[in-house]
């Protein structure tokens, strides 16, 4: 079963500071990994990014994430270079360099938010599937 990439990617490209927004939806499988990257990687992702990801897993599953390279060079707490992670009603904001962090889901939708400052510098790369509760 292959993992339905429903792209609602409406992406805004415009000069000085308006924001570059991009919204995936994806319906994972527990065959498949989904790759999870910011635009632009493995170079930096445009300054103003706004990116979002909703993860689904199938009923009774959960969503499995595993980072490999978040660089998004801000310490604790985290201002204008963040990945904010929604598990149900549980927020989790990750900044700063991360080379191996995991995830399990409590719910079965997972949703990821990209946020980068006014310089175009840093980027997240992660794999994201559906497991068993």
């Amino acid at each position: 079963m292959k993992a339905v990439y429903l792209s609602l990617a409406f992406i805004a490209f415009v000069a000085g500071d308006d924001p570059v927004i991009k919204k995936d939806s994806v319906e994972l499988a527990t065959t498949e990994e989904f790759a999870v990257e910011s635009l632009n990687y493995p170079e930096d992702a445009p300054a103003n990014l706004q990116q979002e990801w909703i993860l689904k897993a199938p009923k009774d599953h959960a969503v499995r994430l595993e980072c490999h390279d978040i660089r998004l060079f801000e310490d604790k707490p985290c201002g204008a270079w963040a990945l904010v992670i929604t598990d149900g009603d549980k927020k989790e904001e990750l900044c700063t360099s991360i080379f191996d962090f995991t995830k399990t889901s409590e719910t079965n939708v997972l949703v990821l938010s990209l946020r980068i400052g006014g310089d175009s510098r840093g980027f997240v790369a992660c794999k994201a599937k559906a497991v068993k509760k």
